[in-house]
């Protein structure tokens, strides 16, 4: 509903998911092709993407040259410094549905920059995460409302499921 919404309204909606045991920053693959599509980038900003948005290449119908490598964590924060100015060159709001936030690790700073930047970029951020998992995510994202929702009891999933699927004769 909210991603239905926001589309009514004009904003750029992106999407994107944690995977267990998935690739590196694979909650930020869907997103980044997106916004590739949409933002004007050069040259040295697509090298730095191509290592993280499979077939970029292709997707844009020519050749990228390769950027000097950077690891470690100055290679982290080069990368969520090029996806925040991304998110910066957006003309329209932008709403980011992140889902299983437990199950990234890398992709996490990115979304520390992209929070610790929040008034330069018209941008509403809605995660989900598993607390059990990650008790202490909340913790790295200063001024994020955290809104707990316990898990549906077996009656509830029953009158759930009733609503969407109709009463079994």
């Amino acid at each position: 509903e909210l991603r239905a919404q926001a589309m009514v309204e004009g904003a750029l909606v992106l999407t994107g998911q944690g995977v267990n045991n998935g690739l590196p920053f694979q909650m930020w693959r869907s997103v980044l092709r997106r916004l590739v599509l949409s933002t004007p980038l050069d040259d040295f900003n697509l090298g730095i993407l191509k290592e993280v948005v499979p077939k970029l290449e292709e997707l844009l119908g020519r050749e990228i040259p390769d950027v000097p490598s950077v690891t470690g964590r100055a290679g982290l924060r080069r990368l969520a410094t090029t996806i925040t100015d991304m998110f910066r060159e957006q003309r329209r709001p932008i709403v980011l549905l992140l889902e299983d936030l437990h199950w990234e690790e890398e992709g996490l700073v990115i979304l520390e920059s992209l929070v610790a930047n929040l008034a330069d970029i018209s941008l509403l951020i809605v995660s989900t995460y598993r607390n059990e998992e990650r008790p202490d995510l909340p913790e790295k994202f200063d001024g994020m409302q955290t809104i707990e929702l316990d898990r549906l009891t077996d009656s509830e999933i029953r009158a759930l499921s009733v609503s969407i699927l109709g009463q079994q004769v």
